[in-house]
């Protein structure tokens, strides 16, 4: 359906065409699907393994060290992050008018300093724009084609699912990057990813496949899997057993096992979902 588009500045880069960053930063974590929730800023960063540069149970809000790159293509909810939810701006008093008139770089979270960045892009292969097919309940917004048809196991049968999740309300063009692109032209060069946490709809494995060669300079993941049980309502989802092995090809490894959805994080309805950690395989002489 034809729209209105524009052409906006998101980010300003330096003379080299990467992000300037402060002298302290050494690290960097990347958050692919922020919608409105479990936002990694302000949520305590508890891992099941070590990871060089992070703190373990601090948020990246007081880890003065790293820097937090957000992607979120739905505009709205980039928005609020962009903000840091500080819906009191909108209040009218003396302190929110001082907050709303002062003047932010574009990207640039309110109130985080130079730490952290939040664009409205989705993040994939191959870079250009892409379409993003909006649910009813857009945290279950995709790029990958909603159709409850291809949903099996209780992901089916589940009421939510079937009237909410399941059910598009809109596509959208949004921009799309690879995390090569991320990661070999925008970033230093000596800098590497601590921590990449994807929540792509039943996309995240290609999300993380996006990063080629430079998945060299990253050291663990985090995906939202589907049970090999219950295939998500996306046509080209992935299985639990087919992310892990596409993560597994790209030098990585996990302590979860797909067949035991107690070994995942944060399961979901009926231990149809959960989160799987990846670390980098240390590959001896």
């Amino acid at each position: 359906m034809p729209g209105l588009t524009i052409t906006t500045s998101v980010l300003d880069f330096d003379a080299e065409g990467r992000i300037p960053l402060s002298s302290r930063i050494k690290h960097v974590v990347l958050e692919i699907g922020c919608n409105g929730h479990n936002l990694l800023w302000n949520q305590r960063l508890r891992l099941p393994f070590d990871v060089p540069g992070l703190r373990q149970g601090w948020p990246l809000s007081n880890q003065s060290e790293v820097l937090l790159i957000s992607f979120e293509p739905l505009w709205d909810k980039y928005a609020l992050y962009l903000s840091h939810h500080r819906t009191n701006m909108l209040d009218g008093g003396k302190h929110a008018r001082r907050t709303t008139e002062k003047s932010y770089p574009p990207g640039w979270a309110v109130r985080s300093g130079t730490r952290h960045i939040v664009l409205p892009m989705a993040v994939g292969h191959p870079d250009g724009e892409a379409t993003l097919h909006v649910a009813r309940s857009d945290g279950c917004s995709s790029l990958l084609p909603i159709n409850l048809s291809a949903a099996s196991g209780e992901w089916r049968s589940w009421g939510f699912m079937r009237q909410r999740c399941a059910k598009q309300a809109d596509t959208r063009t949004v921009p799309l990057i690879s995390l090569q692109t991320v990661i070999e032209r925008w970033l230093p060069r000596k800098l590497r990813v601590s921590f990449v946490k994807i929540d792509a709809q039943g996309y995240d494995a290609q999300v993380a496949a996006s990063a080629g060669r430079a998945a060299a300079r990253i050291d663990a993941f985090q995906l939202e899997v589907s049970s090999d049980a219950c295939a998500q309502p996306y046509n080209g989802a992935e299985t639990c057993t087919a992310s892990v092995a596409r993560l597994r090809a790209m030098g990585f490894d996990t302590l979860s096992q797909c067949a035991r959805p107690h070994t995942w994080h944060n399961r979901g309805f009926h231990d149809c979902s959960g989160d799987i950690f990846f670390y980098r395989k240390v590959i001896s002489s």
